[in-house]
């Protein structure tokens, strides 16, 4: 993955990602057709993101 978190399992729905220098940070990720904006923004700071460095990885 391009900003270092690497999938680490699938529980359901929702994807586990860890980031390798530090496996206590993760993300999880829902396999949802779609996801609220309110989800998605929480992911998106919780990667340590910007809106538009998330918009340049799409």
């Amino acid at each position: 993955m391009k900003i270092g978190y690497l999938h680490d399992h699938t529980v359901g729905s929702h994807a586990v990602l860890i980031h390798p220098s530090d496996p206590r940070k993760r993300l999880v990720i829902p396999l949802h057709r779609t996801v609220k904006v309110e989800t998605l923004s929480k992911l998106v700071k919780d990667a340590g993101l910007s809106v538009d460095q998330f918009i340049d990885l799409l």
